[in-house]
């Protein structure tokens, strides 16, 4: 014979000092991810005119590029925390977290671009420090999105 005991857990308290600390994190990295909104497509520019001097498939790959920038920069930029129905913000969410994964093969094929475009002049490539830190701010923004709407699951 088993014998199981039921342990009781004691209810988690949060501090109100805590709550307010956390959305203001939540707001500081929100607004992050809007002035890389910002940012996006003036990126998008310059890297059409670094584009323009390499290959046909380069070429249109900066184009494709640019174009994805101002479509990803408008969904980062989307208020998604006045979204009243449940149903239309799980759809924002979920597009967002797809064009997240989309932009981060876009930030990788950029990089292998680079090098590519780079080793064929002879140069050596830059580091790929700018696209490391857009990947992770575009991708720390669903959980961002995610713990506005439902602050409970901070938890």
């Amino acid at each position: 014979m088993s014998v199981v005991m039921e342990t009781s857990t004691p209810p988690l308290v949060i501090k109100p000092s805590l709550i307010a600390q956390r959305r203001q994190a939540l707001g500081y990295t929100r607004a992050l991810g809007v002035g890389t909104a910002l940012f996006l497509p003036g990126w998008a520019w310059v890297g059409l005119d670094r584009w323009t001097y390499a290959s046909s498939a380069a070429s249109f790959f900066g184009r494709s590029e640019a174009i994805y920038f101002c479509f990803y920069a408008i969904l980062l930029m989307l208020p998604y925390s006045r979204l009243r129905s449940e149903r239309m913000w799980r759809w924002g969410v979920g597009i967002l977290a797809g064009a997240s994964m989309i932009f981060i093969f876009v930030m990788v094929f950029e990089v292998m671009f680079m090098y590519m475009t780079t080793n064929a002049v002879g140069q050596p490539p830059p580091p790929p420090i700018l696209n490391s830190a857009l990947i992770f701010i575009c991708i720390l923004q669903i959980p961002t999105i995610l713990f506005s709407r439902h602050p409970d699951c901070l938890d």
